[in-house]
């Protein structure tokens, strides 16, 4: 019974996380909102609350496929964040602003792109992703995949994930070139 109660508070989080992630974007579509916004903005270039505005606006992130995934990887000069989803996934679309607050926080510091697996099959079979949404962190140079977390995460996950392989100021990272998972004991 308490595997099953935490399954349920794991859902409800997760479906509160997609229901504010939603609200949010209905808002920021709301047509009536647009002008009001684009009138102050226009007379409000140098007041906090313009600068609060555009600190809002989410990040755009690059989407990648087949044609550009491995060329991206290549010429990345630092980690590069992945987050592999798909339009219809619901999960996704909660983590989506987590990922877009990621890349806004450590921009100029990391390459945060994302991949949509139904465009990109051959990189989705060939990263092995099983569920979504999938994130993983690749080496500069994109030789190494570094680290893999799937499902919807909360911000301090992702947040530490990137932290774990940030370079730090003396050239190295709070892990392994590559971490690995202990092997499950199994219980008799």
């Amino acid at each position: 019974m308490k595997g099953y109660s935490i399954k349920v508070a794991v859902g409800l989080v997760l479906a509160m996380t997609a229901l504010a992630a939603c609200s949010e974007a209905a808002q920021s579509t709301n047509p009536s909102n647009a002008t009001t916004a684009t009138a102050t903005s226009a007379n409000q270039t140098s007041t906090p609350n313009a600068a609060r505005a555009l600190e809002q606006k989410p990040m755009e992130i690059k989407t990648l496929d087949d044609s550009n995934f491995r060329t991206t990887l290549k010429d990345a000069k630092t980690i590069v964040v992945v987050d592999f989803y798909a339009d219809w996934c619901g999960p996704c679309k909660a983590v989506k602003p987590l990922i877009e607050k990621l890349a806004k926080e450590y921009d100029g510091r990391i390459v945060v792109v994302k991949v949509n697996i139904e465009k990109a099959p051959t990189v989705s079979k060939e990263e092995a992703i099983r569920s979504i949404p999938t994130v993983m962190v690749f080496s500069a140079g994109g030789k190494t995949m570094l680290e893999s977390l799937a499902g919807a995460r909360s911000y301090r996950e992702y947040k530490e994930l990137v932290e774990r392989h940030l370079p730090k100021e003396n050239g190295t990272t709070a892990v392994s070139p590559v971490a690995t998972t202990p092997p499950a004991t199994e219980k008799k």
